[in-house]
């Protein structure tokens, strides 16, 4: 079946009393990883929300519980960012992008093992060191087999994260990021 993307996803950040935030290594190409469950808005349902599919997307990856009340709108953007769809979308590629910052949540954290490789409690310091080995890789510094073996933030991420101000990039580098995540296919089904 061809998938064609409704060009909106959705992102959910959670912290924990120290700070330090939750991200994941994704266990689907392109290696990379994520600041948060995210996910297309139309996988939930036709209808369906940014929140709704925060609320999913968290269940899902994660296996935490988070109300549409908790939820927090960080980040409103369009970005142009590719994913895995057959058929980007219409017209011009990209993803109307919601990032919400979870107030609470509760659970156990239970990565879901066809996309979530291994999860991480994030300090800010290892936050900027993942940003740093991924403008590193799309400026061709670091090898393919290094990157492979151990990747840093997803490209879309990489300006995410600069916007919500939890690390620091050169505006230069931030643009080639989003050139590399706009011309480059990166899932996130």
């Amino acid at each position: 079946m061809t998938w064609i993307c409704d060009g909106k996803s959705t992102a959910v950040l959670i912290f924990d009393e120290a700070g330090r935030l939750l991200a994941h290594t994704r266990a689907t190409a392109p290696a990379g990883i994520a600041l948060g469950p995210a996910g297309h808005v139309d996988d939930v349902r036709p209808g369906a929300t940014h929140l709704d599919a925060a609320v999913r997307e968290t269940e899902e990856e994660y296996g935490l519980t988070v109300a549409p009340g908790d939820l927090d709108l960080v980040l409103h953007r369009w970005l142009p960012n590719r994913c895995g769809a057959d058929i980007p979308a219409l017209p011009h590629g990209g993803h109307e992008w919601m990032v919400y910052r979870a107030r609470t949540w509760s659970g156990t954290v239970t990565a879901a093992p066809d996309e979530v490789r291994a999860t991480h409690w994030c300090t800010p310091g290892q936050l900027q060191f993942l940003a740093e080995r991924t403008i590193a890789y799309v400026h061709g510094r670091l090898p393919e087999t290094d990157w492979q073996a151990a990747p840093g933030m997803e490209p879309v991420w990489v300006y995410m994260a600069d916007m919500l101000g939890l690390v620091d990039a050169d505006p230069a580098d931030l643009a080639v990021v989003l050139d590399y995540a706009q011309a480059a296919p990166t899932p996130i089904r």
